[in-house]
């Protein structure tokens, strides 16, 4: 705008300049005293016009942000009207082709009774008060045939299964068997149905591996591994056809590892002059002479060397041992 003005304003003097100082001198002598008049209103009409046009163009651009305005808000009541206008002739479309032989469905009228009449809605389908609203505590007596019915599958359940004899000792009560070996563990299980490929669910588990003597009756077990331990045999449960068996091998190895190994060093008491003797419960195997004779015997007091020997023996016994496994699935070499 500032450009613009500029220059029509040049403009203007510049013919002005030119009008007065050449074009009178040497053109408007040769013409008449109205001709000269007339030349000069229409320079002076022509430059009135333009400024006119500049004082509208100025003025225009003051309120050129409402302008602005008015042009959007103008262009979004435009797309609102086709919008309108394509809405009414859609739905006139369905209405004439999809909704021909459309009809309403028939009002509720006995459950609108039921409201207006009594202030509740005993016509609610079960599926959804059964989400809603709680199902109500069975009674003792309920609770105790369940327990009765539950206690007979599980005995059922136990005399058609093969059950090693580690587990003889069980007790079935409140629909659960407990099965307790003693110094290893106690396994609390159940079943979900009564039916027979229903897999039974471990409830509890209880390790009964301790030490008295230096564990102050602790159990050796920790509590993660417990965890463990009780996925794993829920696992076996799940995917074995004989899961009273494994279970009891799975248990039955866990408590194994847990069993402390003891090293007891003691003095003649007759002679105090013999060496040291060494004494380890469970005893040390024979099949190696010499590796037992050296975790047996040591010229002096040393826990450290006493302490490696045995590991080296006890490692040595449990090689022998997956030795003769591995002999065992290959019988040829």
């Amino acid at each position: 705008m500032n450009n613009l003005i500029h220059v029509k304003v040049a403009q203007s003097g510049h013919y002005n300049s030119k009008l007065s100082s050449v074009k009178l001198c040497q053109k408007l002598p040769r013409k008449s005293d109205v001709e000269r008049k007339i030349e000069i209103v229409q320079f002076a009409s022509r430059t009135r016009q333009l400024f006119v046009r500049l004082l509208a163009l100025v003025k225009w651009a003051n309120n050129a942000g409402k302008v602005e305005k008015c042009a959007m808000i103008s262009s979004f009541l435009d797309q609102q009207a086709i919008l309108f206008v394509d809405t009414a002739d859609r739905l006139a479309s369905l209405a004439r082709d999809a909704l021909v032989h459309a009809r309403l469905p028939s009002f509720a009228i006995p459950y609108a009774i039921d409201v207006l009449t009594t202030g509740s809605y005993p016509r609610l389908p079960t599926c959804i008060r059964d989400k809603i609203i709680p199902p109500d505590p069975i009674t003792k007596i309920e609770k105790q045939a369940t327990l009765h019915q539950l206690n007979q599958i599980l005995r059922h359940r136990l005399v058609t299964t093969d059950l090693p004899p580690q587990l003889a000792n069980l007790t079935v009560a409140n629909g659960r068997v407990k099965f307790r070996v003693e110094g290893e563990f106690e396994a609390t299980l159940t079943v979900m149905g009564d039916d027979p490929d229903v897999p039974w669910r471990l409830l509890k588990l209880e390790i009964l591996v301790e030490d008295k003597e230096t564990g102050d009756g602790r159990a050796l077990v920790h509590s993660m591994q417990i965890n463990f331990i009780h996925q794993l045999v829920q696992s076996r449960l799940f995917a074995d056809e004989k899961p009273l068996q494994d279970i009891q091998q799975v248990l039955g190895r866990k408590t194994g590892t847990a069993s402390v190994h003891k090293v007891t060093i003691k003095i003649d008491e007759n002679d105090v002059s013999k060496p040291l003797q060494i004494f380890h419960d469970p005893p040390l195997p024979a099949s190696d002479s010499k590796l037992v004779e050296r975790a047996m015997k040591i010229d002096h007091l040393s826990i450290e060397k006493l302490l490696i020997d045995s590991v080296h023996a006890r490692a040595h016994q449990k090689l022998q041992e997956l030795k003769a496994i591995l002999r065992g699935f290959n019988a040829n070499e």
